[in-house]
């Protein structure tokens, strides 16, 4: 019984499989009419969206130059440490030129900060810095004593 209601329904829906008769006329093309309702659908807020590229940009051990972007961020997710700059998003930037050292260091947050009690009760809370190290200074001078 069940069976004989299916065939009906498909028939009124598909016509004559054969044929071309009938309001849908295969099953391949009621498939990608769903599927392209489904695109338009999920696609309509991403369509003119850009991409952020976040994320770091060097790594440790890398030479970077005066005003390079280290991390692309938005928020403290990396934070600064020596020769390390923040733009007003919280993206990192080299102050001087020199290698690029990453380093997970116990944070010591002043009286005023909100994670000043968790700390105080014991709490240990890490957080990855990013430092650059600066090329050791050539001697390239004598003294005047010794001339």
């Amino acid at each position: 019984m069940a069976v004989a209601a299916i065939a009906r329904t498909a028939k009124l829906l598909f016509g004559s499989i054969s044929g071309i008769s009938g309001p849908l006329a295969t099953t391949t093309s009621v498939r990608c009419l769903k599927v392209e309702r489904w695109r338009k659908r999920t696609n309509i807020m991403s369509k003119n969206t850009k991409v952020k590229m976040r994320g770091p940009k060097r790594e440790d051990g890398d030479y970077v130059h005066n005003g390079e972007i280290l991390v692309m961020q938005l928020g403290l997710t990396f934070w600064p440490g020596e020769n390390v700059g923040v733009l007003n998003d919280g993206s990192l930037f080299a102050l001087d030129e020199g290698y690029v050292l990453t380093s997970w260091e116990k944070l010591s947050p002043y009286k005023d900060s909100p994670l000043y009690p968790a700390v105080k009760a014991g709490m240990d809370i890490y957080k990855c810095f990013y430092h650059v190290l600066p090329k050791p200074q050539e001697g390239r001078y004598v003294l005047v004593s010794t001339v």
